[in-house]
């Protein structure tokens, strides 16, 4: 068992747990309080006091665990949540709300967030959240550990091994297969290791999944029955009206919880041979039914069936929706964008996509990609769409590429590597 050390205010810490905490909140008054709690508790606790500098933050990161408000006037806490989970996956991030809005919080822990609490700010729940925050870091920490000294120790023996099988092959050639059985065995252990990681993190989903659905579900089936009972005590137009609003929430809610259900029978980050074509298609689906009144033609030329890549198909689109909603954003007239494919080096491929739009100029251009930067006015936009974009195609082994003329329209360049087994 890890030593404890008693802090000057009595409580105690574990050295090996938790020990530097984030926090990121719009109101100082917030601030404030949360600095106050945490530190009483023995932990070193930093207010940012800005959104925009957690840029900077990243580039001597050493924070265990990170408060974040999700609604703040710079930045959507999810999507801030998403950015620090790939960056850095062992921190936990507990969110912070004001409202509570089940339906944010339920995508909030299915993007890594550890638990949730609301405002005003109650010293107990805080307190017991933190410590729950910090065993579940300890155990990921101890776990992350334990794979990585396996890890280790695999590499060295199999290195042992090829030395050994080296010199045995250049004695006598009885032994020339040698080298062949000893790859074969790491191979082999390696994918048993590998499977131990996703039956780990299969499990920690799954678990999750049971207490939302438990937590949710349920209520959700009683307060259904009683609008039921309401709708035929009550037949008043309004009436029905109201709880026929109600009964919509209702069916949304429990079809969230199915996808939560999905979501945690699955690995979400793993790659897989994807169709460019089928993805580009859902993609300009998704942004044609959302933007039904804008006079926009999109025109897709994207119908080779042979470009398989290695990816995630979910996250592509996500990529491709961005550009797409952002080209629709820059057009205040009729206009059209286009989606086709440029030839590249054997083996990769580039996917256009260009719009007419309004364009933009070279300042804006060498920005776009940055975090929270943005050209939409007002609060318009996040800037977080394309610098997500730009973290996805790297993820891919890819690249995204912007350039842009004023009253000319945007070109954006996707390149993209084949799939060598297709």
């Amino acid at each position: 068992m890890l030593a404890e050390v008693v802090t000057e205010t009595g409580n105690t810490v574990t050295p090996a747990g938790i020990q530097k905490i984030l926090i990121i909140d719009d109101e100082s008054s917030i601030r404030y309080i949360l600095k106050e709690i945490i530190t009483d508790l023995g932990y070193t606790a930093v207010p940012l006091e800005d959104i925009h500098d957690l840029e900077k933050e990243f580039e001597a990161w050493d924070y265990q665990l990170v408060l974040l408000d999700i609604n703040m006037p710079d930045a959507y806490g999810v999507d801030v949540l998403k950015i620090i989970k790939e960056k850095f996956p062992l921190t936990m991030v507990m969110m912070v709300t004001g409202v509570l809005d089940m339906k944010t919080v339920i995508e909030a822990m299915k993007l890594g967030a550890v638990d949730y609490v609301t405002k005003p700010i109650d010293g107990d729940v805080l307190t017991l959240a933190v410590h729950r925050a910090n065993e579940i870091y300890l155990l990921k920490k101890e776990n992350q550990e334990y794979r990585d000294g396996l890890e280790k120790l695999v590499e060295k023996r199999t290195d042992q091994l090829y030395r050994f099988a080296d010199a045995l092959s250049k004695k006598n050639k009885l032994y020339m297969n040698a080298n062949k059985d000893l790859q074969q065995a790491n191979e082999k252990l390696q994918g048993f290791l590998n499977q131990a990681m996703v039956s780990d993190k299969i499990s920690t989903l799954g678990l999750l999944s049971s207490m939302l659905i438990h937590g949710i579900a349920n209520p959700l089936g009683v307060i259904a029955g009683i609008t039921n009972v309401l709708q035929k005590r009550f037949p008043d137009e309004m009436t029905q009206n109201e709880l026929n609003m109600m009964k919509q929430y209702i069916d949304q809610t429990l079809e969230l919880v199915n996808q939560v259900r999905t979501f945690a029978r699955t690995e979400v980050n793993q790659f897989a041979s994807v169709n460019l074509a089928e993805v580009v298609k859902n993609a300009v689906t998704l942004i044609e039914m959302l933007n039904k009144k804008k006079q926009v033609s999109i025109v897709n030329r994207v119908t080779d069936a042979r470009l398989v890549l290695q990816g995630n198909s979910s996250q592509l689109e996500q990529v491709l929706v961005n550009i797409l909603q952002n080209s629709l954003d820059a057009m205040d007239k009729p206009g059209k964008i286009e989606i086709y494919i440029e030839e590249s080096d054997p083996g990769q491929f580039k996917l256009i996509i260009q719009d007419s739009g309004s364009g933009m100029n070279t300042e804006h251009q060498q920005k776009i990609f940055k975090m929270f930067f943005t050209t939409k006015s007002g609060n318009k936009g996040t800037g977080l769409g394309l610098f997500i974009c730009k973290e996805i195609m790297e993820k891919h082994g890819g690249s995204i590429q912007l350039e842009s003329e004023l009253n000319r329209g945007t070109k954006v360049t996707l390149s993209f590597k084949l799939d060598p087994a297709k």
